[in-house]
């Protein structure tokens, strides 16, 4: 999971092999603004146990109210191109 600012700033990921996957904020301030959220699931075997196992779902918690809506493919992989651009100039240490 990536998010980020529509302006391609990359904020924060999460990255792992269980089953359950969590992106929280707290060592980062969330101002104002435009985010995504980028979820790519890669499912183990154990996904084709039951159908109910590929359900993703997505809880926003915030004192706002938050409108979540798909993007298209290409736009999706701008985004992302962006926010790895963002992430490999500012936050990777030389």
């Amino acid at each position: 999971m990536i998010l980020g600012r529509l302006d391609g700033t990359f904020m924060k990921a999460c990255c792992g092999q269980d089953f359950l996957y969590f992106l929280n904020n707290d060592e980062i301030i969330l101002n104002p603004g435009e985010y995504f959220i980028m979820i790519d699931p890669i499912w183990n075997k154990a996904a084709e146990m039951d159908k109910a196992y590929k359900s993703l779902a997505i809880d926003v918690y915030g004192s706002a109210q938050y409108i979540l809506q798909p993007v298209d493919h290409n736009l999706g992989m701008q985004m992302l191109a962006a926010v790895f651009k963002d992430f490999a100039k500012n936050q990777v240490p030389l």
